[in-house]
């Protein structure tokens, strides 16, 4: 859901000023309000059909699991796509024109957020009771309340990404409104494009600051847990600002590293994962999120994203001109090509970085005596690692075959493991598939940059 608040910034911030605002206020809102009302209505189906079929004693028919993921799938497309339409078809015009609410930084960008935020916050309604009944069948706890279920989810999903983001746009809005003017024109863009880079590096860079207080965070206090995780971060050289503990009123079972640079870094570890799994338990998982920093593999799916966004705006604009279509398809065609292309690329290379951080955490949890080769995955470490998957997957209502586009099957992950294990590999093979992906990463985004400056330079929009 985080890429999917983040997809909503970036279609507004694309398609703002795409409309003249001649469209009728009233019409517009009547418009925003069946968008959030079609949004409620496919959450309500999606959970009306799983509580229909998951009856005592019966087990959900393959077809139906399936039409489960596919209403899932619809429903965020109409979230996302809805929303462009909502900007096509005059709501940024009535919004930032007739309202004026464009001469306020980032008022008038949470404006038109605001028919996606609402209909978010509904779908999560709608899919609290399937949420409920999973957990009730796990375990003895009842789970959330709805008000605490969407808590959780305001706060984790929605303002974890609407903060910071949030925060760069009004930088960006207050040198646009504010400071363009006082430079000369032909310096202007490229003095705004450099401090509104600068801030959304700073921001960035300071968000797990203001993110750990977003979310219910404490600290993990003195003892053999804490001192074996400390212990893991000496062994992989990772900086770190403090360990906390992440409260979810014991539901939700994970860990998680954020931050860029050791001194803004955060380790967080939920209170379900400290009271439902041993400390080894914990330690794996651990090790497993302590191996995505290590490799930095979030900059490099950073880099990978803003490469390829500007590469496949560039070629729609390019078969737009060509074509000589309508100047409305050129921004529809770049979501198109960016979404069919970013959506298989980007999984590709998630699993692949996902792998790499199973094999650190099976690396972690074996023992630490160095032999003829200590990047060696040992028995015990597989086992211990196989053993902590299998426990996230049970505890958080995940079956093992199911599919995932960012992290694979965790019946693929626990075999690679496995065969790293009783072969006795190490972590040179997966290291070396991500080197040689690191380097296609830096090909893309080098390229990317390439077509932005040239288009600045040339001054020929967003195709060369």
């Amino acid at each position: 859901m985080q890429i999917l608040v983040l997809a909503s910034f970036m279609i507004v911030l694309a398609l703002r000023g795409a409309s003249s605002g001649d469209g009728s206020g009233w019409l517009l809102c009547l418009v925003t309000g069946g968008y959030v009302l079609i949004a409620l209505a496919l959450g309500a189906l999606r959970t009306g059909l799983f509580l229909h079929w998951s009856k005592p004693g019966f087990s959900l028919p393959v077809t139906v699991v399936k039409l489960h993921r596919l209403l899932g799938m619809a429903i965020q497309l109409w979230l996302l796509g809805g929303l462009a339409g909502l900007i096509r078809l005059g709501l940024d015009g009535w919004v930032n024109g007739e309202l004026g609410l464009g001469r306020l930084p980032m008022v008038g960008t949470f404006a038109l957020l605001l028919p996606f935020f609402l209909a978010l916050i509904l779908v999560w309604a709608a899919d609290y009771p399937f949420h409920r009944e999973t957990w009730w069948r796990r375990s003895s706890r009842s789970g959330w309340t709805l008000g605490q279920y969407l808590a959780y989810n305001i706060r984790h999903q929605l303002l974890f990404v609407a903060v910071p983001v949030g925060l760069i746009v009004l930088v960006a809005d207050c040198l646009d409104l504010y400071v363009s003017d006082l430079l000369p024109g032909s310096v202007a863009d490229y003095v705004l494009a450099g401090a509104g880079l600068a801030s959304a590096v700073a921001i960035l860079c300071f968000a797990p600051l203001m993110i750990v207080r977003i979310w219910k965070t404490s600290r993990l206090p003195a003892g053999e847990l804490r001192s074996g995780l400390e212990e893991i971060c000496r062994r992989l050289g990772l900086g770190y600002r403090d360990i906390l503990i992440w409260q979810s009123d014991g539901v939700i079972t994970n860990a998680a590293v954020m931050g860029f640079v050791g001194p803004m870094r955060y380790i967080l570890l939920s209170d379900g994962l400290i009271e439902q799994m041993g400390r080894e338990d914990v330690k794996a998982v651990f090790a497993h999120e302590a191996g995505h920093i290590l490799y930095k593999h979030i900059p490099y799916a950073a880099m990978f994203t803003m490469g390829l966004v500007t590469m496949c705006v560039s070629a729609a604009y390019g078969i737009w001109s060509l074509l000589e279509w309508p100047e409305w398809t050129a921004g529809a065609l770049a979501l198109v090509i960016l979404a069919i292309v970013w959506a298989n690329a980007f999984g590709w290379i998630s699993r692949r970085f996902e792998r790499q951080s199973d094999v650190t955490g099976a690396w972690i949890s074996g023992p630490s005596a160095e032999d003829d080769d200590p990047e060696r995955i040992t028995h015990e470490g597989a086992a211990v690692f196989v053993r902590a998957l299998h426990k996230i997957g049970h505890l958080n209502g995940i079956p093992a075959r199911r599919r995932s586009w960012r992290h694979g099957s965790l019946a693929q992950r626990i075999s690679y493991i496995l065969w790293l294990g009783s072969t006795g590999g190490t972590r040179g093979h997966i290291d070396t598939v991500v080197r040689r992906i690191k380097a296609m990463v830096w090909v893309v985004f080098l390229i990317g940059l390439a077509i932005g400056v040239l288009s600045a330079l040339t001054s020929a929009g967003p195709f060369l």
